[in-house]
């Protein structure tokens, strides 16, 4: 955007780019003081839900992912992985990327119940080759992955 957004010109700027903000107080408590939930839809039409929260009002985190719970700050180099919940997902993706070269710094499993699908945030060092990227697909257990960088 080209100009600062602040408290005041906030509802503006999001209504000139068509975006519906609503604001609810004292309806639930959550175990955090703020919590933002933000709807959108993509290009195919699917809907995703992202919410998140500011730790001290300074460190972004984002808890939750639709159905998927977690906690991760939304900064670097980013692996989105959805896969099957079964035993051996975390050694072996681990040994793909050490067989790499590529260096974890956090990891994130979410999942909605026991023996599901999960939806897991990795934290790289460096993003992920294509190749690497393209032979992680190829896991039976994996869903998708995709890289970001935030």
């Amino acid at each position: 955007m080209g100009e600062q957004v602040n408290w005041i010109n906030a509802p503006l700027q999001a209504v000139e780019r068509g975006i519906q903000v609503t604001q609810a107080k004292g309806v639930a408590s959550t175990d955090h003081g703020t919590l933002i939930a933000v709807q959108a839809t993509l290009t195919d039409g699917e809907q995703i839900t992202i919410s998140g929260t500011l730790l001290d009002r300074r460190e972004p985190h984002i808890l939750q992912i639709n159905e998927y719970r977690m906690d991760f700050v939304p900064q670097g180099h980013h692996l989105i992985m959805g896969s099957y919940d079964r035993p051996g997902v975390i050694g072996r993706v681990g040994t793909l990327l050490a067989d790499n070269h590529i260096n974890i710094a956090s990891w994130h499993p979410g999942r909605a119940q026991p023996g599901g699908q999960t939806l897991t945030i990795l934290t790289l060092d460096e993003p992920m080759p294509e190749a690497v990227l393209t032979e992680l697909c190829q896991l039976d257990f994996v869903r998708h992955a995709h890289q970001v960088k935030l």
